[in-house]
């Protein structure tokens, strides 16, 4: 039996308060077609190019049904890595692909530390977007963000404690991918995030950041446990959901029966400093048979299955309380803070 613990997360109040306001008064039956056009460009794994997202309609879809989702993914990567960011004092983000400022959000959220936000895009539209959603934040430095519009192919980064990629990776001419990475990389003064979507397409975009990044002298943070080749690279892909309330206006658009939504998403994390890693990483949701708990791990550079017994008792009972996407180390996560990377 599968594990039924799957928490889900409402979007803070101020984004909320920015959405509501953007979509108010609109047409529903144009936003839903809009919303259709943008999922199906979606699902056929062809991210919205530049022209295609300065539709004001297509814009408003883009808020209401993709950045709620996008949010959630970036929020869940980033409270995991919790406990690293603010111990290594990052003060400074760069959001390259920023879209609306969604990775900005999710970052103002989930890391105190934060005292300064850039956000390069190139959609005008997007970025004019952006600043209108960030009137209503809270976070001083969402309010006083530096909005860049630029190519992040051509555009120089400069210096910052972390650099995001969000759903941005993918999105790059082939050509172009490695030279990004490796400007984001250097930019980055103490940790690089990538978050693409949970797809296989997507996760090979990741595997190559990964290798890249490795052979670059990057220490990796999250969700990887050791530095060895990746066990999923070529039978599997390594992905994980985040599941977020939906508002009834994204129920609407989606036509959803359910009042939340899971986004899947694959990511990788790395830092300039070395870290201790967990000894594995649950990548697949635990089940359930009477007595035992069996937890699908990644660990040592291989998947393989811990069949955990109820006689083994603190170890069950962590077994238990784990999830999908847990950091494994055999006793029951801190769900404050799930990982803890911390400084070799």
């Amino acid at each position: 039996m599968w594990a039924r613990h799957f928490l889900s997360m409402n979007l803070p109040s101020d984004l909320r308060d920015a959405l509501d306001t953007q979509t108010k008064g609109v047409n529903p039956s144009e936003l839903k077609r809009a919303a259709a056009e943008l999922s199906k460009l979606y699902k056929t794994q062809q991210p919205p190019h530049h022209q295609f997202l300065d539709s004001r309609a297509h814009q408003l879809a883009y808020l209401a049904v993709r950045m709620p989702a996008t949010y959630g993914a970036v929020f869940e990567v980033l409270t995991r890595l919790k406990s690293f960011l603010e111990a290594s004092r990052v003060q400074t983000l760069l959001d390259l692909g920023s879209g609306p400022g969604t990775a900005s959000w999710a970052t103002a959220a989930a890391v105190s530390t934060i005292e300064e936000v850039t956000l390069l895009e190139r959609n005008p539209a997007m970025v004019a977007l952006g600043r209108d959603l960030a009137r209503f934040a809270k976070s001083t430095a969402l309010k006083a963000a530096h909005w860049v519009i630029g190519d992040i192919v051509n555009q120089g980064f400069g210096e910052h404690d972390l650099v995001i990629m969000s759903y941005s990776l993918g999105e790059l001419p082939k050509v172009a991918r490695k030279s990004v990475l490796a400007k984001a990389w250097t930019s980055s003064r103490k940790a690089l995030v990538i978050v693409e979507p949970g797809t296989p397409a997507a996760f090979a975009h990741v595997i190559a950041a990964r290798t890249s990044l490795l052979e670059a002298g990057a220490n990796l943070l999250a969700p990887c446990p050791h530095e060895l080749p990746c066990p999923m690279e070529r039978t599997d892909w390594c992905h994980f959901a985040a599941r977020i309330e939906r508002s009834r206006l994204h129920r609407f658009l989606k036509s959803g029966e359910h009042g939340f939504e899971d986004e899947k998403y694959s990511y990788v994390a790395a830092s300039k400093e070395p870290v201790a890693l967990p000894t594995g990483r649950i990548v697949r949701h635990p089940r359930y048979s009477p007595g035992l708990v069996h937890l699908t791990l990644c660990v040592d550079g291989r998947i393989e299955i811990e069949s955990i017994r109820q006689s083994q008792s603190d170890v069950y009972r962590a077994a238990r309380k784990a999830r999908w996407s847990d950091p494994w180390n055999g006793q029951e996560p801190d769900r404050k803070d799930n990982d803890s990377p911390t400084f070799s």
